[in-house]
């Protein structure tokens, strides 16, 4: 999921005036979609990476968590809340680390599954600062 278009056409529509519950609706929409074609994506990631197919869905995984994080960061930034704003892109580069890191410790699978913990954390934390 280009997460980077979704916010900044999250944050377009906001400065032409839609509301944050429009928006979060939009990303609720686009996260399932994006978490079933992750979920058919699997046996096809597998194949194509040559691994099991529970690290693939943990890499697939992230899809959706991205897609609610994307969202937050367009609503702040087209609310023009940029300190906010900042301060959510540190946490989400630092919460991915915080929760992959250690991860790494167990193997590939957590370790992916640590990213995703670290998006929706993110993502959270997101939705109360915008």
């Amino acid at each position: 999921m280009p997460a980077l278009a979704l916010q900044t056409v999250v944050a377009r529509q906001v400065v032409r005036g839609a509301g944050a519950a429009q928006m979060r609706a939009l990303g609720y929409r686009i996260a399932l979609g994006a978490g079933v074609l992750a979920l058919v994506a699997v046996p096809l990631a597998a194949a194509g990476l040559h691994t099991r197919a529970i690290t693939a869905a943990a890499a697939l995984a992230a899809a959706p968590a991205l897609v609610l994080l994307a969202v937050e960061q367009g609503l702040l930034q087209g609310e023009r809340r940029f300190g906010r704003l900042a301060a959510l892109l540190a946490l989400a580069g630092v919460g991915k680390l915080a929760f992959t890191v250690p991860g790494l410790l167990l193997g590939p699978g957590p370790a992916l599954l640590g990213t995703t913990v670290g998006a929706l954390v993110a993502a959270v934390v997101g939705r109360a600062l915008a």
